[in-house]
């Protein structure tokens, strides 16, 4: 029951667990001054960081304080989300906050339900703990600021969340391939070999068969992708103009709902710009 398989109990709580979290933070918090609202979301954002960054210490019976570059790099999506999320945070960019919003959230929920590394695995494994701890924080930072009203989404930005999107591929795209290269003796041709085969999505080429045939799509098992010593990160397997459209029209499908949502004396989200200009 707790071994971490599809639609086991395990499996199944690990979406609702970190719902259950963000109501239970969301209702500390709702009715706390706005300044400590942001105080504790920030320390939030600065905690996962730094279990990021200082992996080797913060989780020790899997790292042995041995550092791994790959581990604390923009080495993913989520990576990159949790470690821009104090500066976006702090930043006033609304375009980069919703972004933030959308990805810090579906990249938390794809990385707990998809199964991959973790398939098989007891849920009070310690690697199964680590991996659950930053996705929820994750994921409960990237809710909070539009469910206590410390920011409204804004429907004019549902294509800049997608070309946002794309910016965070691309960097996890130039961290695959510096660190590749420098791992392999500054070889950029392999670096570049081995990225244009497993990250389709920002070079925007075709799926080749064997990436298939590792996708966690196909099996819900990247461990073999990963172990095999190559690229260490599969993004979404579509290309750039494809998912960029339906990135578009999902945020803006989500946003329109979201204008209709009232939490707390406050809608989550603008749906025009006379409402947009009266807000602010």
């Amino acid at each position: 029951m707790f071994i971490l398989k599809w639609w086991s109990f395990g499996h199944i709580m690990s979406i609702i667990l970190p719902i259950v979290l963000i109501a239970i933070t969301y209702l500390i918090l709702r009715n706390r001054k706005e300044k400590t609202q942001r105080i504790v979301i920030l320390v939030l954002m600065l905690i996962n960081v730094a279990q990021h960054l200082f992996k080797p210490y913060v989780w020790y019976p899997l790292y042995h304080g041995v550092y791994d570059i790959r581990n604390i790099s923009f080495c993913n999506i989520c990576a990159t989300s949790i470690l821009l999320s104090p500066i976006i945070f702090i930043c006033k960019n609304d375009a980069f906050k919703d972004a933030c919003f959308y990805i810090g959230i579906l990249g938390g929920i794809m990385s707990l339900w998809i199964v991959s590394v973790q398939y098989g695995i007891s849920i009070f494994h310690i690697e199964y703990i680590r991996y659950f701890s930053c996705h929820t924080l994750l994921m409960i930072t990237s809710a909070l600021p539009v469910l206590l009203g410390l920011q409204t989404l804004k429907l004019r930005n549902f294509w800049k969340v997608a070309l946002i999107f794309l910016m965070y591929e691309a960097i996890v795209f130039l961290d695959n391939f510096i660190i590749l290269a420098f791992e392999n003796k500054f070889d950029w041709t392999y670096a570049y070999n081995v990225v244009y085969e497993e990250n389709q999505l920002f070079i925007c080429h075709a799926t080749s068969q064997e990436s298939l045939k590792n996708s966690p799509l196909k099996d819900f098992n990247m461990k073999y992708v990963i172990d095999d010593g190559t690229c260490f990160y599969i993004p979404v397997l579509w290309s750039a103009p494809a998912i960029f459209p339906f990135i578009c029209g999902f945020t803006l499908l989500t946003m329109w709902i979201c204008s209709k949502i009232k939490l707390n004396n406050h809608y989550l989200a603008i749906n025009n710009l006379k409402k947009e200009t009266k807000a602010e």
